[in-house]
Parts: C-alpha cells; structure tokens; sequence
C-alpha cells in the first residue's frame, strides 16, 4: 500500500523504511563486504527504492556479478550458496542493463 500511495505521509515512511533497510545492508556489507547476494540487494535499495547514489549502485551491481561468477567456480560451494549466488549473477546482470538504460529509481 505505501509503495502506491502519492500521499507525503506515506512518502515519507516509505524513504524512512527504504533509509532502514540501506543502513542494515550497509552494515551487513561491512562485515561480508564481497558477498554477492549483499552487494545487489544493496544496490537494489539505492537503485529501485531511493533512487540515489546511482554510481556507487552501479559498482555493486559489478561487483556482485563478478563475486558470483568467483564463488560459483568453486567446487566446494554448498547447494544453497550455490543457488543463491546464481540469483545474485543474473539479478545483478539484469539489475545493472535496468539502471544504465534508466529505468527503476524512486
């Protein structure tokens, strides 16, 4: 409901909880700051929920991609992990072709 409300109350609450999530993000990047699955979701909240700090979600969105690809060439990466960080190589891929062609932002 708040992401289609126009209302400025709900705007408002809306950049409050999106300024939330970044902070979580950011300190989850400081603590595993290669982690693909980290770096795009990060970038995503910059990129499609604030609408700001485009370049820096750009550099995520490589970043991710090219962890992923190092992680998923390892033998010993476990199903799940392996699973995920496919996820984070073609959302970051897809995420970074959306942001470059100008679409998504608050």
């Amino acid at each position: 409901a708040l992401r289609r409300s126009t209302k400025a109350a709900d705007r408002t609450q809306r950049e409050a909880f999106w300024e939330r999530a970044w902070v979580g993000y950011s300190t989850a990047l400081e603590l595993k700051p290669e982690d693909p699955a980290y770096l795009n979701d990060g970038a995503v909240i910059l990129h499609y929920c604030l609408g700001r700090d485009l370049d820096l979600a750009a550099n995520m969105y490589e970043r991710a991609f090219a962890r992923a690809e190092e992680e998923l060439a390892r033998d010993d990466l476990s199903d799940e992990l392996r699973d995920l960080y496919r996820i984070a190589r073609r959302d970051s891929r897809n995420n970074l072709v959306a942001l470059k062609a100008g679409r998504g932002g608050g």
